[in-house]
């Protein structure tokens, strides 16, 4: 008989070996799985910052980003399995901190307001 945990748990070594399989996709010498990192924390940073503040947008995705990294590095179902993070680690949080820098650098389109005093002129 199956409990609330153990289906939790089958859902997330579902989620973990679909999105494992990108890992070993490359698309022209780049993994998948950077491309897919540096996306996300583009697209969590123009979702937040449309609600909040690009400060605290920048927190949120950092908070994220580390929290994913660390539940892949200790996210295991016994302690043995646990290892040292491998070269992944540090790679998938620089994709991270790309795709912030990048939605931080492109300018942002805005539609030009045209005021009463410039119409009458």
């Amino acid at each position: 008989m199956y409990s609330i945990n153990s289906s939790i748990i089958d859902i997330g070594r579902g989620i973990k070996s679909f999105l494992g399989f990108f890992g070993h996709i490359n698309i022209k010498g780049f993994p998948l799985d950077w491309v897919f990192h540096l996306i996300m924390a583009f697209l969590l940073m123009y979702l937040l910052n449309r609600f909040i503040s690009t400060k605290k947008s920048v927190a949120i995705v950092l908070f994220l980003i580390i929290l994913k990294e660390l539940v892949d590095v200790f996210g295991k179902s016994r302690i043995e399995y646990i290892v040292p993070p491998s070269i992944d680690t540090p790679k998938d949080i620089i994709a991270g901190l790309l795709g912030i820098y990048l939605y931080c650098r492109i300018p942002k389109r805005t539609k030009k307001t045209i005021s009463v005093q410039e119409k009458v002129v």
